[in-house]
């Protein structure tokens, strides 16, 4: 007698042995005990074995709160975080790392580095001089 090939249940990516014990699961869904099972809301992947265990977030602008295991937003300015929401890894654009926190560099500066008024990159029109954004005056 012949075997068939059946479809895995809907719950399943792949399966093994019968359509009902899941291999792997579609995204945002964890596996235990061969059944898939819906991630929490904050959770990208909970493939530890609990649907509130997050393994991974689902962008770089959210961290994985080691006190809860659940993925929770990184402060605005800050472009990455590390530890808690307000403990920058990294800032958006136009802003500075200082201390963990992220600093508006100065209004001259289209981008600084080490301090809120050493500019790295100015906005069009303006010449980088020695960590400052100077205005070129024409000389005719």
């Amino acid at each position: 007698m012949a075997s068939q090939c059946e479809n895995c249940s809907n719950n399943c990516a792949t399966c093994i042995e019968n359509r009902y014990k899941c291999l792997t699961c579609h995204e945002r869904q964890g596996l235990i005990n061969d059944q898939c099972f819906q991630c929490h809301a904050s959770c990208y992947k909970c493939d530890l074995g609990d649907r509130n265990i997050c393994s991974e977030c689902f962008t770089s602008h959210q961290f994985l709160d080691p006190t809860t295991n659940l993925c929770v937003e990184c402060d605005s300015l800050c472009l990455t975080c590390s530890g808690t929401a307000s403990t920058c890894a990294s800032c958006e654009t136009g802003y500075v790392l200082m201390n963990n926190s992220c600093a508006k560099c100065d209004d001259s500066c289209l981008t600084c580095a080490g301090s809120f008024n050493n500019c790295s990159s100015c906005r069009t029109g303006v010449t980088l001089s020695e960590g400052a954004c100077l205005v070129q005056c024409n000389t005719n």
